[in-house]
């Protein structure tokens, strides 16, 4: 029989799969000072970034792969655009990260359009073709059968245009932007709670909760691009958003920050190890710092954590575990994909990201692959690889 613990409820899978959580609950977590030097990490976040950069033959290849579905599309839906949009269009994306599309499209129901598309895709080649009916935004995702690049494909999602060009604006204000951010993600992808469909923080999540910490930090390096009295509404796909972001953010900025990268992380890390910002407040870019639960209305509901935890059955959790709240629909909890078991990660991973940094540790024991199967290789840019090595004659006979 498994030993639970009285203080938590935990039984011994449980404490031993998360070793440094059940210490904090019983109050046994010992906390050390980060010792780690920020210029040391600030040189190794810097060379890791240098290795992001997008080759021109990824870049051609991913072109090639729009251009290519762009008159697939035109020729099955007259009258269609397709446009890209995400972080490989803010410059928040990682170097191997996935293509979001968007089809805008009027005529037949979404899921509909997509279920054909699907069927297109198959004929084509394209691998891990998967229909995804019944999220809040209706997607294909499916990868490229050459270049093994992801890519994610939605219909009229036109407020996701609008979120990337206020991630490119937030981008643009400083070049710690986009280091910080990559670091996060990257960090959050190879310790596997990167990932919505396995109940973690999505990408973009994690683009909000590291947007969030440079607009709260003393004094702040983001200003709230949001933040201005012309309010710009418009109306996307029948619902009116206030679309305002001002067009010179750096005017709101009165004091500079001169942090480091390095030091930034450190700061993140220890911020969330000691004071868990989701006990009381929600992350909202919009407003340029945190606010309560009370004041959004977001109260977590039932199962909570540790009840959902102790119920091994109940996988889902209750409205707002941790809520991160989208800057223009702001009805949408990012955290709404949330699992028990992925929250426990993600609170696992806060507390040995610190302890690493305490013992001095480097930005790759920081990042070393927890999942191996979650991270995406490298894209393939030689589209003749599998041919180089066949006879000539070989090939020939294989043409015909």
């Amino acid at each position: 029989m498994e030993h639970i613990c009285k203080i938590t409820g935990m039984n011994s899978s449980q404490q031993k799969k998360w070793p440094l959580f059940h210490s904090l609950l019983t109050g046994n977590l010992v906390r050390n000072e980060i010792e780690l030097s920020s210029d040391k990490l600030s040189e190794e976040i810097m060379q890791f970034c240098s290795l992001q950069e997008t080759t021109d033959e990824i870049q051609e290849r991913k072109e090639a792969i729009i251009n290519h579905l762009k008159k697939r599309f035109n020729r099955k839906f007259s009258g269609s655009k397709l446009t890209a949009f995400g972080s490989s269009e803010s410059g928040l994306g990682l170097k191997n990260g996935d293509i979001d599309l968007c089809l805008e499209f009027k005529g037949e129901k979404p899921k509909k359009v997509l279920t054909k598309i699907a069927r297109m895709l198959r004929e084509d080649g394209m691998e891990d073709v998967t229909l995804i009916a019944h999220a809040k935004v209706p997607i294909v995702k499916f990868i490229d059968s050459r270049t093994k690049i992801p890519i994610d494909i939605s219909i009229n999602n036109s407020l996701a245009i609008y979120n990337t060009s206020l991630l490119k604006l937030y981008n643009d204000c400083d070049v710690r932007v986009r280091p910080f951010v990559l670091s996060i993600k990257n960090w959050a992808l190879h310790r596997g709670i990167c990932n919505a469909a396995y109940g973690t923080f999505s990408s973009y999540a994690w683009t909000m909760i590291a947007l969030q910490f440079l607009q709260s930090c003393n004094p702040p390096i983001l200003p709230n691009i949001q933040h201005g009295e012309n309010r710009i509404l418009k109306e996307v796909e029948g619902t009116t958003y206030d679309l305002t972001m001002n067009d010179n953010p750096n005017e709101l900025l009165k004091l500079e920050n001169k942090s480091n990268i390095g030091q930034l992380i450190i700061d993140f890390f220890d911020q969330f190890s000691k004071e868990w910002p989701w006990d009381e407040n929600v992350i909202s870019l919009r407003s340029g710092k945190m606010i309560s639960r009370k004041e959004k209305n977001w109260e977590e509901k039932k199962p909570k954590l540790i009840d959902a935890l102790i119920d091994e059955n109940k996988l889902r959790l209750g409205k707002h575990s941790l809520p991160v709240e989208d800057p223009f629909d702001h009805l949408h909890d990012l955290s709404r994909v949330l699992r028990t078991e992925g929250v426990m990660d993600i609170r696992e991973e806060f507390l040995r990201a610190y302890n690493v940094l305490c013992d001095g540790g480097s930005w790759s024991e920081l990042t070393k692959t927890k999942f191996p199967e979650l991270v995406n290789d490298s894209p393939q840019t030689d589209l003749f690889e599998d041919l180089r090595d066949i006879p000539k004659q070989d090939l020939i006979d294989k043409l015909e």
